[in-house]
């Protein structure tokens, strides 16, 4: 049985999930989304997954920083800013070792150090007209 050491962290890479709504006046609704991403997303990239959460008119997101601050998102990214975005949270990830041939866990590995994963969330708020 062969096998190889890997950290296998159990965060899905996106989960989008919806949070709520709220009246806001006469034909005029919200709804609020978290998406939590083990990689930091452009408001561009927010927009796109906007598909997967309502199709209002309007589309604000932030990102929730570690401290619970709200912080706005920026537009863009690109390989050199993505790295300077904080990320919201980090989980720490054991080492496992897995049987190669069926990808199963065979022991955790006690004496590796634990690998940071780092993850971001943000907060989605999508709000329609229905007048319109």
């Amino acid at each position: 049985m062969r096998t190889r050491q890997v950290f296998r962290p159990d965060r899905p890479e996106l989960v989008v999930e919806r949070c709520g709504g709220a009246r806001l006046g006469n034909c005029y609704n919200a709804t609020y989304y978290k998406v939590t991403s083990q990689r930091a997303l452009s408001m561009g990239e927010l927009r796109l997954l906007q598909a997967f959460m309502d199709s209002g008119q309007e589309f604000m997101a932030t990102q929730v920083t570690r401290d619970g601050e709200k912080v706005p998102v920026p537009p863009t990214l690109d390989w050199r800013t993505r790295q300077g975005i904080a990320p919201s949270g980090t989980d720490l990830v054991p080492c496992s070792e897995v049987e190669e041939a069926t990808d199963r866990v065979v022991r955790v590995i006690e004496d590796v150090k634990p690998s940071a994963f780092h993850f971001f969330v943000y907060e989605c708020e999508c709000r329609v007209d229905s007048s319109d």
